[in-house]
């Protein structure tokens, strides 16, 4: 990604401009790491039922997606998947950053409780880190 990234600069700067990197990430997290894994499988076999306000995970569309950057072929969509614990999410969240990445647009499969649950255990871990999005 580093090279890919410095790349895509290069061009704009090229062509006299300046650009910022951005990826769109799925964040799939719990408190451990077999429950976060539980959590995305169930996604990706569109088992997890009642989100979204009734209606079923569009996961199918992305299954079978089994590019590098689609942990174990889940297929949650977005760039990339991000799958783990709190701790988890962090470092590949500062992976992305140290890869050269100049931001994020967070994605989450049930987007209110998902969010809430990245707010109260994971952004306290970015602030920590030093980290910002």
């Amino acid at each position: 990604m580093p090279a890919h990234i410095a790349n895509i600069k290069a061009q704009a700067a090229r062509a006299g401009r300046a650009v910022r990197t951005v990826i769109n990430p799925v964040i799939v997290s719990r408190d451990t790491e077999r429950e976060a894994n539980a959590y995305a499988d169930a996604i990706s076999r569109n088992a997890i039922k009642g989100a979204f306000g009734g209606f079923d995970s569009d996961a199918h569309a992305w299954r079978g997606r089994l590019d590098a950057s689609h942990k174990q072929g889940l297929g949650l969509g977005g760039n990339i998947e991000i799958v783990g614990t709190p701790e988890q999410v962090v470092e590949q969240l500062a992976a992305l950053k140290k890869a050269g990445i100049d931001g994020v647009q967070l994605g989450f499969y049930d987007f209110l409780p998902d969010l809430e649950y990245f707010g109260e255990r994971i952004l306290p871990l970015l602030k920590q880190a030093g980290l910002r999005l």
